[in-house]
């Protein structure tokens, strides 16, 4: 099963479930959902939770269930989940994911709950093609997944260096594509540093960027590509001199993927070499049987200044593959023609001589394909090298255009004229020199004097034109065709066809088939039928081995029943309707009834042929079917089918069955089984392996096998077969492959129906599995940048767990400067045994992990920014294994930088003015730990309650803005700030601040939120505030009310003294010394020796300072008047004693 579609099964599944949980909060399923995959139930340890309506998955856990890789990203909040050819990303938060680049739309954000990353599973439904069902009844969903469409791999894969420029130029690369490239969308070349080859895998070819390898697409069964100047290497470098590399081709598939085997090694020279010719052609202009036949055309090199001239190499179209720019600097002059350079800029011709020769010393002659190269020779060697073209296409010399054959000529319909009349005919196997073809229809009394002579005298209104296609010929002719006499063709007149091969040289002649058999065209109201097919289904070697199908007549009202015709391919030239018509012994024919549908059908085992003959194997023929009509002489005759042959395909035994320990499971796993497949898997549907005890080999035989029901299936590959067993592996009589044991296997071929029988293999060698102290390395191994710490915590490390851990006490970790990395071996690291210089990671799953914050390299140096290193795993063994560990390759270099502007925290905000606009709006924040990568500071005033997130800010106006200077800042906004939907800042309206930092380069930030804030202002304050004495004793108080006394609810009388400043918040907190108190729209009080004043009574002869305190309602925004005064005078009493008398 493909392990992508299976994935992505499971969350179509989930999807399933979707439909049936999408429900309101608290309905619950009164049973559990269960899920099938091809039969065998899934088991979860998290299930799907309903939250605010939707399924969400616990993603790690499905994921990692199916061995796909999920990682990570702390820094940039995304979860990306890889298997195979597939990628997933979603971002914490975002309503939006996307499938390898493709963004689809989640129906809620994916979230973390509970340290489970939780993930809504529609959005992958729409990625899947299996067939996905629901049962009610069991309460299950029920999945079955498709067949993937496997792909072959390239082979005959070949690097040459064609020039020596220093880059991609000089590398080309070649090879055979696979013999089925129906599910194959192109390909693409990878070019491998020598070093790297060791670790290169499908996996890692599928993660190559596409700016790293050069596509090429699906075209004919052998590529030959010349590398660009800006090829680069897969680890993103430019193709350069002096470095060896190797080359990959991946074969690129629908639904699966296929990498080669390596190339030979290859290092490119550094000498730049001068330019090359370009549109090579090659012609045959003549028929002397030689040389003087073969004319070369190219285009000159652009710059010709370092040029002496050129070279002619006229190689056999067989070799050209591996013919390379060193072949051509070593060929003899003899076996090359000189081309002279000359002035001017058109392209240069060449027609050779008799005695010239192709590079392997041969005379050129008629009958052998040949193929040409150029090569443009330097004048100054020393410092530029000679280069070499491309092919040219390959040639076949020969006499004459070939001939077309014709293959057979039909009635198929009731026009009463040429489109009545079908030609078929076979292209000849090489049309190089043909460019079109003609179609002659000659009256039955001419056709035996009619030549090639007259052929080519007709007239052009009475032949019918042919364009070359490529392909075999299945032509009806027009409506106004005519015969060569000038009359048009019609029913009743014995007609035969020929057809002509028009030379596209004049050097060479036209050429004319053979004639058609005869043909008279009537008006039957029958049909032939369409389509007509042959197979080989069997091996019974007579007629039960050949199948027929065929689209039935359009119209069958007029139709009897069909007669299939098998004619030897020898006669089926001629083989028309009379001659169909001709066979009236029934057992040389197969009478098939109509039944309104479309006909397969295989023939009797006494089927004989048109002949007689009974049909066996070993003959070549074609087939014709004769709808046959109510009307005698009314039939009508197919156009014959393809050539078959029937062969013995009987299934066959699998050879050389070898079997190896390969691991240390104590289980299948260790027992690897190879054999060479069958000669023949056509009729093979699969292979089974039989585990046998060593004791029991000697009876195990055909019948055993095929009544045992203990075997592991392998499948073909078209290729022969190294595979290990499964854990669960277990040998015929049913116990579990196991160390200690003497087992031999035995593989069957089993066929694809009973018609084919099976094949038992001989056994193989005897093995016994043991435990031998295996310790392998760890794979995938990589390196991360998630956060921007400066240490170790930036740091994630990945690798996949070794293939066998049986023998593996744990993992070290060591991080490894790049400048260090070539020379870190096993030896170095089984030297380092300082646990403060490695991470240690237990075996038992994929590591995904980031390091400690004071983590260290090697050299005991602390994890940094802006150094390259590369990451190492060591296996250590222990048990058997003590002292035998393995190491990991490295790591791509990884190199810990500032990725993005780290946010601001701390935002507070507070009202520090009466102005009633911005300019009251304090703000202050603590300035990001590292502020290097920030450009400015913006500072955002959002309404309380506005959406608003890092996409938002990143586009929203306006703004104040903050350039960074090490501090943490406190400012006021202006009075002309206004909040972010253009309104100017104004109290009463509630506020929240956000701080984006703004990057240099990579990604911004955007802060948490301030408190939330509304801007307030003081109520207004009485005016003349003063006093007036009123009598012996009474200070009447009086003042102007406010022009508003919005927002007062009353006034307070403070006396002072002696004279103070008494501020707002002073005098409400003294509120119980007041004086008085009135309501608004009162003005005057009167007080009396005796009042309450601040800090006593009111007393005479003392003078006071007065205020007046408007006490806003229900806010702390109190306002006091300025200072008014105001003494109550008592004259002092009269002295005591005597009168004194006034004269």
């Amino acid at each position: 099963m493909n392990p992508v579609r299976k994935f992505l099964s499971l969350l179509a599944a989930f999807a399933i479930v979707l439909s049936f949980f999408h429900q309101p909060q608290g309905a619950k399923a009164a049973t559990p959902i269960r899920i099938f995959i091809d039969g065998q139930i899934l088991q979860t340890t998290q299930p799907p939770l309903l939250i605010g309506g939707y399924t969400m998955v616990p993603l790690r856990g499905i994921f990692e269930a199916l061995n796909a890789q999920v990682i990570w990203n702390q820094k940039a909040k995304t979860v990306t989940a890889k298997k195979r050819d597939t990628t997933i990303v979603l971002t914490i938060g975002a309503r939006t994911a996307t499938i390898n680049n493709q963004t689809v739309t989640l129906d809620s954000p994916a979230r973390v709950l509970a340290g489970h990353t939780m993930v809504p599973v529609r959005f992958v439904s729409e990625a899947l093609g299996d067939d996905v069902r629901w049962d009610k009844l069991s309460q299950s969903v029920l999945i079955t997944t498709k067949a993937v469409q496997e792909v072959g791999k390239v082979t005959q894969l070949g690097v040459t260096e064609v020039s020596q420029n220093g880059d991609g130029r000089d590398l080309q690369v070649s090879f055979s594509t696979p013999a089925d490239q129906s599910n194959v969308s192109g390909y693409r070349i990878l070019v491998v540093k020598a070093e790297n080859v060791s670790s290169f895998n499908l996996a890692k070819a599928l993660a190559v960027r596409a700016a790293n390898y050069t596509s090429v697409s699906k075209s004919g069964s052998y590529q030959r590509v010349t590398l660009t100047a800006q090829s680069r290497d897969v680890d993103g470098a430019l193709l350069r001199a002096n470095q060896a590399y190797k080359v990959f081709v991946l074969t690129v598939g629908s639904d699966a993927n296929a990498l080669s085997d390596s190339s030979i090694s290859i290092t490119l020279k550094s000498n730049p070499a001068v330019g090359q010719a370009t549109n090579v052609k090659i012609e045959d202009v003549a028929d002397q049987g030689d040389g003087r036949d073969l004319r070369v055309t190219f285009s000159r090199a652009s710059s010709e200044s370092n040029i002496s001239g050129y070279r002619v190499m006229i190689v056999k179209s067989a070799n050209a593959s591996g013919f390379n720019l060193s072949q051509a600097n070593g060929m003899s002059s003899s076996y090359y023609t000189n081309v002279a350079k000359t002035s001017g800029s058109g392209a240069l011709s060449v027609t050779l001589n008799s005695s010239a020769r192709d590079t392997s010393g041969d005379l050129i002659r008629n009958g052998v394909a040949y193929t040409a190269f150029v090569m443009t020779v330097s004048s100054n060697t020393s410092n530029w090298s000679h280069s070499l073209s491309a092919s040219s296409a390959s040639v076949t010399l020969g006499a004459s255009a070939q001939t077309p054959v014709i293959t057979g000529v039909a009635d198929v319909d009731d026009n009463g004229d040429g489109r009545d009349l079908q030609v078929t005919f076979n292209k000849p196997s090489d049309e190089s020199r043909i460019g079109s073809y003609r179609i002659f229809v000659v009256r039955e009394g001419d056709y035996s004097s009619f030549n090639l002579t007259e052929a080519n005298r007709v007239s052009s209104g009475n032949y019918y034109d042919q364009y070359r296609t490529g392909n075999n010929y299945n032509i009806v002719l027009s409506s106004n065709m005519r015969d060569t006499r000038g009359n048009k063709v019609t029913n009743g007149v014995a007609y035969r066809v020929f057809v002509m091969g028009v030379s596209n040289n004049n050097n060479y002649a036209n050429s004319l088939s053979a004639a058609s058999a005869s043909i008279t065209l009537k008006n039957s109201g029958v049909q032939a039928v369409t389509n007509l097919s042959v197979s080989d289904v069997a091996d019974y070697n007579n007629g039960r081995d050949l199948q027929v199908s065929f689209t039935k007549a359009t119209n069958e009202s007029l139709i009897k029943n069909y007669r299939v015709f098998v004619v030897k391919e020898a006669n089926a030239g001629t083989f028309g309707l009379a001659a169909a018509n001709a066979v009236t012994n029934s057992n040389n024919y197969t009478t098939i009834n109509k039944n309104n549908t479309n006909i397969v059908q295989t023939l009797a085992a006494g089927s004989r042929d048109v002949n007689g003959a009974t049909i066996q194997n070993g003959v070549a023929y074609r087939v014709f079917v004769m709808s046959v009509g109510t009307v005698n002489g009314s039939n009508a005759l197919s156009s014959p089918s393809a050539s078959i042959q029937l062969s013995n395909n009987n299934v066959t035994a699998v050879t050389n069955v070898a079997v190896s320990d390969v691991a240390d499971y104590n289980s299948g796993q260790d027992l690897r089984v190879s054999f060479t497949k069958a000669a023949n898997e056509n009729n093979i549907a699969h292979y089974r392996a039989y585990v046998v005890k060593e004791n029991a080999a000697a009876y195990f035989n055909l019948n055993t096998a095929n009544a045992i029901p203990n075997y592991t299936v392998i499948n073909k590959k078209g290729t022969n077969i190294a595979q290990e067993l499964n854990a669960d592996s277990r040998d015929i009589d049913g116990a579990l492959i196991q160390n200690g044991i003497k087992y031999k296997v035995f593989i069957l071929s089993v066929g694809v129906s009973n018609v084919y029988g099976n094949a038992l293999s001989a056994g193989s060698p005897t093995i016994q599995l043991e435990n031998k102290g295996t310790v392998t390395a760890v794979t995938n191994v990589t390196g991360t940048d998630v956060a921007d710490n400066g240490n170790g915590l930036d740091l994630r490390v990945s690798f996949t767990k070794a293939s066998v851990e049986t023998n593996i006490s744990h993992y070290r970790i060591f991080i490894v400067p790049d400048s260090a990395a070539y020379q870190f071996t096993l030896n170095a690291a089984n030297a380092i045994t300082n646990t403060a210089l490695f991470t240690t990671a237990n075996p038992g799953a994929n590591h995904n992990a980031v390091l400690a914050n004071n983590a260290v390299d090697i050299y005991n140096q602390p994890i940094r920014n802006n150094v390259p290193y590369r990451i190492f795993v060591l296996s250590v063994g222990y048990g058997t294994a003590h002292g035998v560990n393995a190491l990991s390759a490295a790591s791509p270099a990884v190199t810990l930088t500032t990725s993005g502007a780290p946010a601001v925290t701390g935002v507070a905000v507070s009202d520090t003015g009466d102005a009633g606009t911005g300019a009251d709006l304090q703000v202050s924040f603590n300035k990001a730990a590292d502020e290097s990568n920030i450009q400015a500071y913006r500072i955002f005033v959002v309404r309380s309650g506005s959406a608003f997130t890092l996409a938002t800010a990143i586009n929203a106006n306006p703004y104040a803005t903050f350039a960074p200077n090490g501090s943490n800042p406190t400012l006021n906004l202006g009075g002309v700030a206004t909040d972010t939907s253009g309104a100017p800042i104004a109290n009463g309206v509630s506020y929240q601040v956000y701080v984006l930092s703004v990057a240099k380069a990579g990604s911004s930030s955007l802060s948490a939120p301030s408190a939330a804030i509304s801007l307030t202002s003081p109520v207004q304050v009485a005016q003349s505030v003063g006093a007036v004495q009123a009598g012996a004793d009474k200070l009447v108080v009086t003042w102007t009310p406010p022009a508003s006394q919005t927002g007062i609810s009353q006034y307070l009388v403070f006396l002072l003294h002696p004279a103070g400043t008494l501020d707002a918040a002073t005098a409400y907190n003294l509120r119980a010394q007041a004086s008085a108190t009135v309501a608004p729209g009162t003005n005057t009080v009167e007080l009396s020796l005796g009042s309450t004043v601040i800090g006593g009574t009111l007393t005479a002869n003392t003078a006071y300072q007065i205020y007046v305190l408007s006490v806003a309602d229900g806010t702390t925004n109190h306002n006091i008047s300025a200072p008014g005064s105001g003494t109550i005078t008592v004259a002092p009493p009269a002295p005591t004693g005597d009168p004194v008398e006034t004269p």
